[in-house]
């Protein structure tokens, strides 16, 4: 609190204000700047009024917007490299036979996505299903109806929903059921994950066997 703070005070203290914004709590400062202006009153007594400087409320209101942003778009980088990540996996191991039928999964929707999607796919139920091309290239990873040319299981996805008159949505390879597995294509990646895992460990000489 003061009467007045020269620039570089204020920098500061938002440098500390941001500096711990999506972190644990244990790393954010609750720092601020108030303004005190003391008036002399015609009875001869005193007050002193407290303006807050920062964080003046909408400016905090548009810095959570933005943290908020940021941290979605981060989530939304990171679901794409899983997908394209799940998507190579099983090309590269060729787990899924060419020509393999990939179905939506309408129950990983929300409620709202479903009603919008049946509707979709009780008109065009060609958006339902892709095929599984084999190719080494997760951009060209399904033969979709839409296009000549194969695509992305996630192209694919934000293709069908666009369609549907949704917005974009993260987790693709979750959505998308492989044959008859019963598992998502997230789901088999990972088990093929694990499955090396396990056999990698078995791989490994118990302490004091080795060589």
């Amino acid at each position: 609190m003061a009467e007045d703070f020269p620039p570089s005070v204020t920098a500061t203290v938002l440098f500390l204000r941001e500096l711990g914004s999506g972190g644990p709590e244990s790393a954010k400062l609750d720092i601020g700047c108030t303004k005190l202006t003391a008036y002399a009153l015609p009875d001869g007594s005193h007050i002193v009024s407290a303006q807050p400087l920062i964080p003046i409320p909408e400016t905090e209101d548009y810095l959570v917007r933005r943290r908020k942003r940021a941290a979605d778009d981060e989530s939304s980088r990171e679901a794409r490299t899983r997908a394209a990540n799940a998507t190579l996996t099983l090309l590269r191991a060729r787990a899924i036979e060419p020509g393999t039928k990939l179905k939506v999964n309408l129950d990983w929707f929300s409620a709202n996505d479903q009603v919008a999607l049946r509707e979709l796919l009780t008109v065009e139920p060609e958006w339902g299903e892709i095929t599984w091309t084999g190719e080494e290239n997760q951009a060209r990873a399904v033969q979709v109806s839409w296009s000549d040319e194969p695509a992305s299981v996630n192209g694919h996805h934000h293709e069908m929903r666009t369609r549907a008159g949704l917005g974009g949505q993260a987790g693709a390879t979750s959505a998308w059921i492989v044959g008859d597995t019963g598992l998502s294509v997230r789901e088999l990646a990972d088990r093929l994950a694990e499955a090396e895992v396990e056999a990698s460990a078995a791989d490994v000489p118990p302490a004091g066997k080795m060589g």
